[in-house]
């Protein structure tokens, strides 16, 4: 799935609607296997409870925020090896996969690969999960996506 499409999200209990390129198809719920298989998209997919979201686009404001946050965040923690500020990192856990704005991870927490890089999947939970809430966004649901 790419482009102007995206898919729309449908409340727990229903089925999924995937809209692609202006046309919209209903499938079945899918499982969290079924999700992360399909292409990343911008903005990111998000998967809850077999109901896949799509991030609302981030804006100029909301980009400056996230970038100036996620610096701080880093030039504080990262020259202390305390921990890391990821934007726009994939979380997997708990049966749901999300796209925090910021995930914050411990040092110690992030996965590595063999040789010491980090690793591209992150299946737990980050330390601290920063959603910023833009005006088009009601504070609950953002709230609701870092817990």
């Amino acid at each position: 799935m790419s482009g102007a499409g995206g898919v729309s999200a449908v409340r727990p209990g229903t089925i999924g609607a995937v809209r692609q390129e202006g046309t919209l198809a209903l499938t079945r719920r899918l499982t969290l296997a079924e999700f992360l298989r399909l292409p990343e998209q911008k903005p990111a997919l998000e998967f809850e409870d077999g109901v896949v979201t799509q991030k609302v686009p981030p804006r100029g404001q909301h980009s400056v925020l996230q970038f100036s946050l996620a610096e701080r965040i880093n030039a504080f923690a990262r020259p202390r090896g305390l921990a890391f500020a990821f934007p726009e990192l994939r979380t997997t856990f708990a049966g749901a996969s999300r796209v925090p704005d910021i995930a914050v991870s411990r040092t110690e927490r992030i996965p590595r690969l063999p040789d010491g890089k980090v690793a591209n999947d992150f299946l737990e939970p980050p330390d601290v999960a920063v959603e910023i809430v833009s005006p088009e966004q009601r504070v609950n649901q953002a709230a609701r996506r870092c817990l």
